[in-house]
């Protein structure tokens, strides 16, 4: 399963504050040099939403590719960004977008 550092959740849950009865969705989708690319979106839940941590979600089919992953949350001088760390992307395009499986 998914999983979030601290760093992220603080993040989603200082983000969902403002917006109240959303959720922070972590997809994959089609698409990118490589395949596949990550998509990171408010949105409503839906009953078949899986539950990485309070405020965080993710659907079924996404939750297939992200089983090992972690979603962290970087904050430095130049960027301030979620990124997902999944050890079971086998290639990555050069700009880093997007990875296939």
């Amino acid at each position: 399963m998914l999983t979030a550092t601290d760093a992220a959740k603080q993040q989603v849950e200082t983000i969902l504050s403002e917006r109240p009865g959303k959720v922070f969705r972590v997809s994959i989708k089609g698409g990118g040099c490589s395949g596949f690319k990550y998509g990171f979106d408010l949105t409503d839940p839906e009953d078949d939403d899986l539950v990485v941590s309070e405020g965080i979600v993710t659907d079924p089919f996404s939750g297939m590719y992200l089983d090992n992953a972690i979603l962290n949350f970087t904050d430095s001088v130049f960027s301030h960004t979620f990124v997902l760390e999944n050890p079971d992307a086998k290639t990555t395009c050069g700009c880093g977008e997007s990875f296939g499986i």
